[in-house]
């Protein structure tokens, strides 16, 4: 959807099919105790259920290809059957800490919307509870995983599957977001909005963070930081919004302008009802600087300066 100035990356899903996080919890780890849970599609309505399957393997891509196996099983599914069709193959997985590459054979394009959202959420659900793993990346046929409509998936973690229980429906809202990414050059910001379906009981000011972090699907924009980085903690107060990252945050770093991973968050949160301007904390603590020369010391707000085509509407960031 072409929108001058701006684009709209719209989930167009039957309310149906969006799927279990809040009712499963969005958690990285497993349960020492109580092991992994294996998701699989129940026959009796559209949701996904789950039942245990414990491990002692702890290297992450023998331990990926274990619960690949159980998701394509028809063990322990009675109720049920796998959210994997038996004719689309697991050719390849790779670990990159802390993304899972997870490679699918061309078959994986010919499913129906609803059988590919299925596994989709099934797959990620299942895998993201291996310590370590925090985002999975599909690969169809040695490339990128696409959308129906040709735009990239992108990572993928829990969190981008919602609750479909009839208490988990009434809890989502939808809200268009202005999410600002590093342009090709990496020298300038650019606007990308897109409509998200978010549960109530949530944080937005956390979900839009972790979609800065998690980085642009768009070939035409880059990351600004690094998807290592954690978001300790959120809160807003007064109109400003206190947002606490790791130490990865001062640590590791992407080739961009300096400025950009700071006003990629700030611009973007300033963007959000009821936020002004925004302070980073590190681990809780205020940091003077970042990279040396960008102050962040104190509270920031929205900068202009530094989004390409700011001062004319009709230059900035035009997609599909």
């Amino acid at each position: 959807m072409k929108i001058l100035g701006r684009t709209i990356k719209k989930t167009f899903l039957p309310m149906i099919l969006i799927l279990m996080l809040f009712a499963t919890g969005c958690s990285n780890n497993k349960d020492s105790e109580t092991g992994y849970d294996v998701f699989y599609k129940s026959t009796k309505g559209m949701e996904l259920l789950t039942y245990k399957y414990d491990s002692e393997t702890t290297k992450v891509e023998k331990l990926a290809k274990e619960l690949i196996e159980q998701l394509k099983s028809s063990d322990n599914k009675k109720d049920g059957k796998s959210v994997i069709p038996d004719n689309v193959l697991v050719e390849k997985i790779e670990y990159r800490s802390p993304i899972l590459d997870v490679y699918f054979s061309k078959e994986y394009n010919e499913m129906s919307s609803d059988v590919e959202l299925f596994l989709r959420a099934g797959l990620v659900k299942t895998l993201v509870q291996m310590e370590g793993v925090t985002y999975i990346q599909l690969y169809v046929d040695g490339a990128l995983a696409q959308y129906s409509d040709g735009t990239l998936i992108g990572l993928l973690d829990a969190s981008d599957f919602v609750d479909d229980s009839a208490a988990g429906m009434d809890s989502i809202q939808w809200k268009e977001i202005a999410l600002y990414y590093a342009n090709e050059r990496g020298d300038k910001l650019v606007k990308y909005s897109e409509e998200i379906a978010y549960s109530k009981n949530a944080s937005l000011e956390r979900t839009v963070v972790e979609k800065i972090i998690k980085g642009p699907s768009e070939k035409n924009m880059q990351a600004t930081v690094p998807a290592t980085i954690k978001v300790l903690d959120i809160t807003v107060n007064e109109r400003v919004c206190y947002v606490n990252l790791d130490a990865s945050f001062l640590t590791e770093m992407v080739n961009v302008s300096a400025e950009l991973p700071v006003y990629s968050i700030v611009n973007t949160l300033c963007s959000l009802p009821g936020i002004d301007s925004v302070k980073i904390l590190v681990n809780g603590k205020t940091t003077e600087v970042y990279r040396e020369t960008v102050k962040i010391n104190g509270n920031l707000t929205f900068n202009y300066d530094i989004v390409e085509g700011s001062t004319d509407n009709n230059k900035v960031y035009q997609g599909k």
